[in-house]
């Protein structure tokens, strides 16, 4: 049987592991969700883009239409 010494010695060694592994997961996670919101941005970014040139697009075709001559009969 172990000793009170040699147990409380293995639960620190445990905790210093846990402490270790836990701060090892909070920078994967604080680094997960920075990438994350850097990709929500250039989703954004790129979502307006879309926007943007599917208004442009709209624009000159009102203009192409406009610009037609009707068919001579």
């Amino acid at each position: 049987m172990k000793s009170i010494e040699e147990r409380a010695m293995h639960l620190e060694e445990e905790l210093a592991h846990l402490q270790r592994r836990y701060e090892q997961l909070n920078d994967v996670v604080t680094t997960l969700t920075l990438e994350a919101r850097q990709r929500d941005r250039s989703l954004e970014n790129l979502a307006d883009q879309v926007k943007g040139l599917k208004a442009e697009l709209t624009e000159s075709e009102t203009v192409r239409i406009e610009e037609e001559r009707p068919p001579h009969y």
